[in-house]
């Protein structure tokens, strides 16, 4: 369990380095997205309220 545990680490570390900048930018992506979102679902209900 111990080794299994200790070879996904050592992939996703290898895994990060080779994609670092695709994740960078996927991430910054979903952020926005994800705030943007709450922001729209945040002023509709603050709208719909009053």
């Amino acid at each position: 369990m111990e080794s299994f545990y200790f070879l996904s680490v050592r992939f996703f570390e290898f895994e990060d380095k080779k994609a670092s900048k695709t994740h960078k930018k996927i991430t910054l992506l979903l952020q926005n997205y994800v705030i943007d979102a709450f922001l729209l679902i945040h002023m509709h209900v603050v709208n719909f309220h009053h």
